[in-house]
């Protein structure tokens, strides 16, 4: 009982943490001008934040996994969907933060030549960027729909966070499949509401709820 609910803690801060960090989130490092060197270090301390933020929402669901007991197979695809979308998230916000913050930093003191070089260096960061990231979203839904159809054929949990989980979870897939090829700020933000709302109530649940016996 105690660790489910020191994971529903976990869960719910790094979700929050997580959603902070993105609305957080700088946009173009090269129009800083003279506080460069200030929004690069804050765009790095952002990045790294959200790298340990999801890895924290991976080990507290680790906990939801352990209380769908009842259909383990199911449960057990979710946590490796879930598991993807952690490794492609993690390197999403290393090539934006890490890598792109370096090569806007070589941008400022390169000659023109170097600069166009750059820059079509940084297209191909960004692609990078937008695959890893779209990875992850797919990964995450597709982890929520499993965990979501287990809670609904099982006890452990309230049957509204299970309906509640296939409907963000498909509406994910559906919109990373029919919506813009790249994904703006306003559809991430819309992306994580959605992911961050089910795991915070999962938080919620695995602190006021026993474990079956």
């Amino acid at each position: 009982m105690r660790r489910d609910a020191n994971s529903g803690i976990l869960l719910i801060g790094a979700s929050i943490v997580s959603l902070l960090a993105l609305l957080w989130h700088p946009t173009n490092l090269l129009s800083a001008g003279d506080n460069f060197s200030r929004q690069a270090a804050f765009a790095i301390g952002v990045h790294a934040i959200e790298i340990g933020a999801v890895v924290l929402i991976f080990t507290g669901l680790l906990a939801l996994h352990r209380r769908l007991g009842s259909t383990p197979d199911v449960s057990a695809a979710g946590l490796v969907a879930y598991g993807v979308s952690t490794i492609a998230m993690m390197f999403a916000a290393a090539v934006s933060g890490f890598v792109g913050t370096s090569l806007a930093g070589r941008y400022r003191g390169a000659d023109e030549a170097t600069q166009h070089l750059i820059h079509e260096i940084f297209h191909y960061n960004a692609m990078l960027n937008q695959t890893f990231a779209k990875v992850g979203f797919f990964a995450a839904a597709v982890a929520l729909v499993l965990w979501s159809v287990a809670m609904l054929k099982g006890k452990s949990f309230s049957r509204g966070l299970g309906i509640t989980g296939l409907v963000v979870g498909l509406g994910i897939l559906i919109g990373l499949l029919t919506g813009p090829v790249v994904l703006g700020v306003h559809a991430v933000l819309l992306l994580v509401f959605g992911q961050v709302v089910w795991t915070v109530w999962v938080g919620v649940e695995l602190m006021r709820q026993s474990p079956a016996r």
